[in-house]
Protein backbone atom coordinates (compact mmCIF):
# COMPACT_ATOMS: atom_id res chain seq x y z
CA UNK A 1 0.00 0.00 0.00
CA UNK A 2 1.23 3.65 -0.59
CA UNK A 3 0.31 6.75 0.54
CA UNK A 4 1.36 10.31 0.40
CA UNK A 5 0.47 14.03 1.62
CA UNK A 6 2.54 16.38 -0.68
CA UNK A 7 1.32 19.80 -0.21
CA UNK A 8 2.41 22.37 -3.00
CA UNK A 9 4.62 24.10 -0.77
CA UNK A 10 6.45 21.56 -0.02
CA UNK A 11 7.59 21.21 -3.77
CA UNK A 12 8.90 25.01 -3.51
CA UNK A 13 12.14 25.50 -2.44
CA UNK A 14 12.97 29.29 -3.84
CA UNK A 15 9.53 30.45 -2.12
CA UNK A 16 10.48 32.18 1.52
CA UNK A 17 7.74 34.44 1.33
CA UNK A 18 4.76 31.59 1.91
CA UNK A 19 4.35 29.10 5.48
CA UNK A 20 5.65 25.61 3.81
CA UNK A 21 4.45 22.38 5.02
CA UNK A 22 6.38 19.59 4.87
CA UNK A 23 5.27 16.45 2.77
CA UNK A 24 4.80 12.88 3.76
CA UNK A 25 4.56 9.63 2.06
CA UNK A 26 4.46 5.88 3.38
CA UNK A 27 4.90 2.68 1.15
CA UNK A 28 4.16 -0.46 3.03
CA UNK A 29 4.79 -4.01 1.97
CA UNK A 30 2.71 -6.81 3.90
CA UNK A 31 4.53 -9.84 4.58
CA UNK A 32 4.66 -11.85 1.19
CA UNK A 33 6.04 -15.38 0.30
CA UNK A 34 9.86 -14.91 -1.43
CA UNK A 35 8.35 -17.15 -4.47
CA UNK A 36 6.86 -13.65 -5.26
CA UNK A 37 9.95 -11.79 -6.52
CA UNK A 38 10.83 -14.07 -9.24
CA UNK A 39 11.92 -11.19 -11.89
CA UNK A 40 14.15 -9.82 -8.80
CA UNK A 41 15.70 -12.47 -7.63
CA UNK A 42 16.58 -14.49 -10.59
CA UNK A 43 19.70 -16.26 -8.69
CA UNK A 44 17.63 -17.93 -5.98
CA UNK A 45 16.03 -21.13 -6.88
CA UNK A 46 12.44 -20.42 -5.63
CA UNK A 47 11.40 -24.24 -6.16
CA UNK A 48 13.89 -25.21 -2.99
CA UNK A 49 13.97 -22.11 -0.81
CA UNK A 50 11.23 -20.41 0.94
CA UNK A 51 10.93 -17.12 2.80
CA UNK A 52 8.51 -14.50 3.84
CA UNK A 53 9.75 -10.52 3.24
CA UNK A 54 8.18 -7.47 4.53
CA UNK A 55 9.32 -4.09 3.81
CA UNK A 56 7.96 -0.53 4.59
CA UNK A 57 9.48 2.98 3.96
CA UNK A 58 8.36 6.94 4.76
CA UNK A 59 9.54 9.82 3.70
CA UNK A 60 8.91 13.12 5.07
CA UNK A 61 10.04 16.58 5.01
CA UNK A 62 10.75 19.96 2.59
CA UNK A 63 11.95 19.10 -1.22
CA UNK A 64 15.51 20.23 -0.05
CA UNK A 65 15.58 18.41 2.95
CA UNK A 66 14.14 15.08 3.05
CA UNK A 67 14.65 12.11 5.40
CA UNK A 68 13.78 8.62 4.99
CA UNK A 69 12.76 5.69 7.55
CA UNK A 70 12.78 2.59 6.17
CA UNK A 71 11.98 -1.21 7.62
CA UNK A 72 12.80 -4.66 6.13
CA UNK A 73 12.72 -8.30 6.99
CA UNK A 74 13.62 -11.38 4.96
CA UNK A 75 13.22 -15.10 7.31
CA UNK A 76 13.60 -18.62 5.91
CA UNK A 77 14.23 -22.36 7.01
CA UNK A 78 15.49 -23.01 3.80
CA UNK A 79 17.07 -20.46 1.24
CA UNK A 80 19.22 -21.79 -2.14
CA UNK A 81 20.91 -20.03 -4.32
CA UNK A 82 21.56 -21.00 -7.71
CA UNK A 83 25.30 -20.49 -8.00
CA UNK A 84 25.73 -21.81 -4.49
CA UNK A 85 26.47 -25.35 -3.89
CA UNK A 86 25.88 -25.17 0.53
CA UNK A 87 22.07 -23.80 1.43
CA UNK A 88 21.38 -21.81 4.29
CA UNK A 89 18.55 -22.45 7.14
CA UNK A 90 17.04 -20.75 9.65
CA UNK A 91 18.02 -17.17 8.07
CA UNK A 92 17.13 -14.13 9.59
CA UNK A 93 17.72 -10.44 7.53
CA UNK A 94 16.61 -7.03 9.13
CA UNK A 95 17.56 -3.74 7.69
CA UNK A 96 16.40 -0.36 9.97
CA UNK A 97 17.42 3.31 8.53
CA UNK A 98 16.15 6.26 10.27
CA UNK A 99 17.61 9.12 8.01
CA UNK A 100 21.18 8.71 7.26
CA UNK A 101 21.82 5.87 9.44
CA UNK A 102 21.37 2.09 8.78
CA UNK A 103 21.76 -1.16 10.29
CA UNK A 104 21.62 -4.36 8.53
CA UNK A 105 22.00 -7.76 10.27
CA UNK A 106 22.10 -11.21 8.94
CA UNK A 107 22.04 -15.03 10.84
CA UNK A 108 21.68 -18.08 9.59
CA UNK A 109 23.10 -21.99 10.11
CA UNK A 110 24.74 -23.59 7.45
CA UNK A 111 23.03 -26.43 5.43
CA UNK A 112 26.31 -28.55 6.56
CA UNK A 113 26.33 -27.42 10.18
CA UNK A 114 27.78 -24.13 12.01
CA UNK A 115 26.58 -20.68 12.07
CA UNK A 116 27.37 -16.99 10.75
CA UNK A 117 26.59 -13.34 12.30
CA UNK A 118 26.79 -10.42 10.25
CA UNK A 119 25.95 -7.00 11.98
CA UNK A 120 27.03 -3.68 9.94
CA UNK A 121 25.76 0.08 11.11
CA UNK A 122 26.36 2.63 8.76
CA UNK A 123 26.55 6.06 7.92
CA UNK A 124 24.65 7.04 4.50
CA UNK A 125 25.59 10.25 1.85
CA UNK A 126 22.53 11.87 1.16
CA UNK A 127 20.50 10.29 -1.36
CA UNK A 128 18.04 13.68 -1.49
CA UNK A 129 20.90 16.01 -2.51
CA UNK A 130 20.73 17.75 -5.59
CA UNK A 131 24.05 16.80 -6.77
CA UNK A 132 23.81 12.97 -5.46
CA UNK A 133 25.54 10.29 -7.44
CA UNK A 134 26.22 6.20 -7.09
CA UNK A 135 29.65 7.62 -6.37
CA UNK A 136 28.99 10.26 -3.75
CA UNK A 137 27.16 7.09 -1.77
CA UNK A 138 30.21 4.85 -2.46
CA UNK A 139 32.66 7.71 -1.31
CA UNK A 140 30.62 9.51 1.46
CA UNK A 141 29.00 6.76 3.82
CA UNK A 142 31.02 4.86 6.09
CA UNK A 143 30.13 1.88 7.80
CA UNK A 144 31.41 -0.27 10.87
CA UNK A 145 30.29 -4.16 11.07
CA UNK A 146 31.64 -7.81 11.71
CA UNK A 147 30.92 -11.45 10.06
CA UNK A 148 31.60 -14.15 12.35
CA UNK A 149 31.85 -17.92 12.12
CA UNK A 150 31.43 -20.09 14.55
CA UNK A 151 32.16 -23.81 13.33
CA UNK A 152 30.49 -23.05 9.66
CA UNK A 153 31.12 -25.76 7.44
CA UNK A 154 30.78 -24.84 3.69
CA UNK A 155 30.94 -27.07 0.19
CA UNK A 156 31.56 -25.55 -3.15
CA UNK A 157 32.36 -26.69 -6.80
CA UNK A 158 35.35 -24.69 -8.01
CA UNK A 159 34.95 -23.22 -11.47
CA UNK A 160 36.66 -26.20 -13.91
CA UNK A 161 36.69 -28.59 -10.79
CA UNK A 162 34.12 -31.71 -10.92
CA UNK A 163 34.34 -32.41 -7.11
CA UNK A 164 33.41 -29.46 -4.14
CA UNK A 165 35.93 -27.91 -1.78
CA UNK A 166 34.72 -28.72 1.27
CA UNK A 167 35.63 -26.44 4.99
CA UNK A 168 34.69 -25.11 8.37
CA UNK A 169 35.23 -22.03 8.99
CA UNK A 170 35.73 -20.54 12.94
CA UNK A 171 36.54 -16.69 13.47
CA UNK A 172 35.53 -13.02 12.41
CA UNK A 173 35.98 -10.39 9.93
CA UNK A 174 35.94 -6.76 11.26
CA UNK A 175 35.02 -3.95 8.62
CA UNK A 176 35.64 -0.21 8.95
CA UNK A 177 35.81 2.93 6.88
CA UNK A 178 34.32 4.07 3.92
CA UNK A 179 31.84 1.69 1.72
CA UNK A 180 34.21 2.47 -1.28
CA UNK A 181 37.25 1.15 0.10
CA UNK A 182 36.32 -0.54 3.29
CA UNK A 183 39.31 -1.51 5.48
CA UNK A 184 38.86 -5.29 6.32
CA UNK A 185 40.42 -7.03 9.42
CA UNK A 186 40.66 -9.74 12.19
CA UNK A 187 41.23 -13.54 10.37
CA UNK A 188 39.45 -17.02 9.99
CA UNK A 189 40.61 -20.52 11.24
CA UNK A 190 39.88 -23.53 8.28
CA UNK A 191 39.27 -26.73 9.62
CA UNK A 192 38.62 -30.20 7.36
CA UNK A 193 39.73 -28.20 4.20
CA UNK A 194 39.61 -30.50 1.07
CA UNK A 195 40.59 -28.33 -1.59
CA UNK A 196 39.80 -30.56 -4.89
CA UNK A 197 42.18 -28.14 -7.30
CA UNK A 198 39.83 -27.63 -11.50
CA UNK A 199 40.90 -30.34 -13.80
CA UNK A 200 40.88 -27.02 -16.48
CA UNK A 201 41.21 -23.13 -15.43
CA UNK A 202 38.55 -21.11 -15.95
CA UNK A 203 40.03 -17.44 -17.61
CA UNK A 204 37.88 -14.46 -16.94
CA UNK A 205 38.75 -10.96 -17.85
CA UNK A 206 38.71 -8.64 -14.70
CA UNK A 207 37.30 -5.51 -14.58
CA UNK A 208 37.30 -2.50 -12.00
CA UNK A 209 35.71 -2.69 -8.67
CA UNK A 210 33.02 0.13 -7.37
CA UNK A 211 33.73 -1.39 -3.97
CA UNK A 212 37.44 -2.39 -3.31
CA UNK A 213 37.91 -3.40 0.08
CA UNK A 214 41.43 -3.15 1.43
CA UNK A 215 42.39 -5.90 3.92
CA UNK A 216 44.55 -5.00 6.84
CA UNK A 217 46.67 -8.08 8.65
CA UNK A 218 43.86 -10.31 8.22
CA UNK A 219 44.89 -13.83 8.96
CA UNK A 220 44.42 -17.22 7.19
CA UNK A 221 44.77 -20.22 9.62
CA UNK A 222 44.72 -23.56 7.69
CA UNK A 223 44.51 -26.36 10.70
CA UNK A 224 46.48 -29.82 10.55
CA UNK A 225 44.87 -32.43 8.48
CA UNK A 226 43.97 -30.52 5.43
CA UNK A 227 44.50 -31.73 2.03
CA UNK A 228 44.81 -30.03 -1.37
CA UNK A 229 43.59 -33.00 -3.69
CA UNK A 230 45.91 -32.99 -7.12
CA UNK A 231 43.86 -35.37 -8.95
CA UNK A 232 47.43 -37.77 -8.91
CA UNK A 233 47.31 -37.71 -4.87
CA UNK A 234 46.53 -35.70 -1.68
CA UNK A 235 49.04 -32.86 -0.20
CA UNK A 236 48.50 -32.48 3.25
CA UNK A 237 49.01 -29.06 4.25
CA UNK A 238 48.46 -26.13 7.39
CA UNK A 239 50.39 -23.38 8.48
CA UNK A 240 48.94 -19.38 9.03
CA UNK A 241 48.99 -16.59 5.96
CA UNK A 242 48.89 -12.57 6.12
CA UNK A 243 46.40 -10.80 3.82
CA UNK A 244 46.89 -7.39 2.75
CA UNK A 245 46.36 -5.05 -0.13
CA UNK A 246 43.02 -4.85 -1.47
CA UNK A 247 40.68 -6.76 -3.72
CA UNK A 248 42.20 -5.68 -7.02
CA UNK A 249 45.79 -5.82 -5.66
CA UNK A 250 45.71 -8.08 -3.23
CA UNK A 251 49.61 -9.05 -1.08
CA UNK A 252 49.82 -12.41 0.25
Amino acid sequence: AISADVPYSSLQSNVRSIRREPLSARIELNERAIQDFREQMPDVDMDQSDGKVQLSGNITGLIEDLKISANGKFSSTKFVAKNLDTELRNLDIEYAQDDRKARLTARGESGKGGLFDFDVTGNLADVFGSDFSVDELLDDSTLKGSLKFDHFAWSQKLPGSLLPTLARVDGAFLVDGKLRTPIISGGVTLDQVLLNLPNEIISSVGGGFSIDPVMKNVTVSVAQGSKIETGIGALSVSGIGVLNGSLSEPDF
